[in-house]
């Protein structure tokens, strides 16, 4: 097969197995998009759930005074630690949370980058697959005219004599 012959005969091939792959990627990308887009949303959920738990927490501050004595009572104080070391904590659930959040986001597109990855080398493998198949399929071919030939030859040979 001369170059020519070749790349006319694969060249068509190859272009519509490079626009599927274009159109795989553009997909992965589409999709990628979205899972962003709805975490991107579900981070805005959360800050302002946040904001709005702590308003209440800010309004019960402002409402825990106590009303039976003017002056801190032993419970009083006890509550009040109690009262600061559950917000404490819960300041540190929502930095944990945040953290966590933001690690899974970062793994999530890592993630999805080497899916893209894969589907661009399986549509790569796929091609080559097919590119050998059909060389294998000419030399394959090549082989039985030959062996055509061949028999030819012996026949004639065959009949000379």
């Amino acid at each position: 097969m001369t170059p020519d012959v070749f790349s006319a005969f694969y060249g068509d091939q190859r272009d519509s197995q490079n626009m599927q792959c274009e159109e795989n990627m553009i997909a992965e990308k589409i999709m990628m998009d979205r899972e962003e887009e709805e975490n991107i949303k579900a981070d805005q959920k959360f800050k302002v759930e946040r904001l709005q738990e702590e308003r209440k927490i800010e309004k019960f501050e402002e409402e825990r005074q106590c009303t039976k004595c003017l002056e801190p009572c032993m419970s009083c104080i006890e509550k009040d630690e109690k009262y600061r070391e559950l917000k404490r904590h819960t300041t540190n659930l929502s930095s944990d949370f945040k953290d966590t959040k933001e690690a899974y986001n970062k793994l999530n597109k890592s993630v999805n980058e080497l899916r893209t990855i894969s589907l661009k080398d399986m549509d790569t493998i796929s091609m080559l697959q097919e590119t050998v198949k059909d060389k294998q399929m000419e030399v394959n071919t090549h082989l039985d005219t030959i062996s055509k030939l061949k028999l030819e030859l012996e026949i004639m040979k065959i009949e000379k004599e």
